[in-house]
């Protein structure tokens, strides 16, 4: 569901000019409202990639859940690329654990999201919130395992982890359930390697580096190191508020990253345009090269893990895994290249 007034709302508080989202799209109608806020997740879609992007154009798409396709993402992309004027930029927040796709199902999203890429059209996704895991792992250790995301894994995609620190005044660091107050997460990033697709030549380098450093990492049985390794940036996914059904919300997540991230990229393509130069596509082969030229757009993230799930219940308890990935100097599974320094990423 959809909530115009909390978006007016969002705008007012911030000092924005009030701007309306008034462009949806997808095969479904769109739900206005906010029943049982059931709008938290659409709205801080909205709210974070518009609080970034201000004044861009914006779509909200829709998709019916039970898929002519077989599968909400793939019909998305089906719908967008039947688009003569598809968005350039597009944010995705939700995604399957790739273990519930068919290998026709997987490949086909391949293909359709290298057509788009090729448009010019760019895609930013959350990594996840249960770090390795799938949420099922939440309250229930036995679902514990790595259990890698869709779209997260596809290499047409830019992957976003998530970070905590600078919101409380402290150094940035992995976002992740199980450490201390006052950081108090309620996710952690999620990160892995992709089951169904193989590792794009632009991050073998590094993720190289990464396997062959001397830190522990999970049985080998348990992932395949020579595919897709995500995420590729992180931004903070902490003590991030917005408002749903008219209140504020204390939020956070890769829910939120992404769209933030989304944010940058669109204003980094307006700028483009305004200078005649064409659309971004995939970006990942760009920020993977930045990161060697120009390693100050990012900064790495060096402490922190993903072992544990996101938080569920009263209690805000969460489920600590046996095993998970560890943020380290340079590319790690965790947080990626490290959280976007946008101001220098931009030039």
């Amino acid at each position: 569901e959809y909530n115009p007034p909390d978006l007016a709302s969002f705008q007012k508080l911030t000092g924005y000019a009030q701007k309306p989202v008034t462009r949806f799209d997808g095969d479904y109608n769109v739900t206005f409202g906010c029943a049982k806020y059931s709008c938290i997740e659409p709205m801080i879609d909205v709210e974070c990639l518009l609080g970034i992007a201000p004044t861009v154009n914006f779509t909200y798409y829709v998709t019916n859940l039970v898929a002519p396709s077989g599968n909400v993402v793939l019909q998305y992309l089906i719908t967008l690329a039947s688009r003569p004027n598809a968005t350039w930029i597009n944010s995705i927040s939700w995604g399957p654990p790739e273990s519930h796709l068919s290998p026709e199902i997987a490949a086909r999203m391949d293909q359709e999201f290298a057509k788009l890429s090729t448009r010019g059209l760019t895609f930013v996704t959350s990594a996840g919130d249960d770090g390795v895991n799938y949420r099922a792992a939440r309250g229930n250790p036995s679902a514990c395992g790595l259990s890698p995301q869709y779209p997260a894994g596809s290499p047409w995609v830019t992957t976003v982890g998530g970070t905590t620190g600078p919101e409380f005044g402290h150094p940035e660091r992995t976002c992740q359930t199980d450490i201390p107050s006052p950081y108090q997460p309620t996710t952690t990033s999620g990160g892995g390697f992709s089951m169904w697709y193989p590792q794009p030549k632009y991050q073998q380098r590094v993720v190289s580096q990464y396997l062959n450093s001397s830190l522990p990492m999970p049985p080998k049985t348990t992932f395949n190191h020579t595919n897709r390794a995500y995420p590729d940036v992180a931004l903070i996914a902490n003590n991030i508020n917005s408002i749903a059904h008219q209140f504020w919300i204390p939020n956070g997540g890769t829910s939120a990253s992404a769209p933030l991230f989304a944010g940058m990229l669109a204003l980094i393509l307006h700028a483009r345009f305004e200078k005649g130069l064409p659309a971004l596509g995939a970006v990942n082969p760009f920020l993977y090269k930045i990161a060697e030229t120009t390693p100050e757009a990012f900064n790495d993230i060096v402490v922190g893990d993903n072992h544990c799930t996101g938080v569920y219940g009263a209690h805000k308890s969460f489920t600590c895994c046996p095993y998970g990935f560890n943020a380290t100097k340079g590319w790690d599974p965790v947080t990626g290249l490290g959280s976007v320094h946008y101001m220098n990423l931009k030039k």
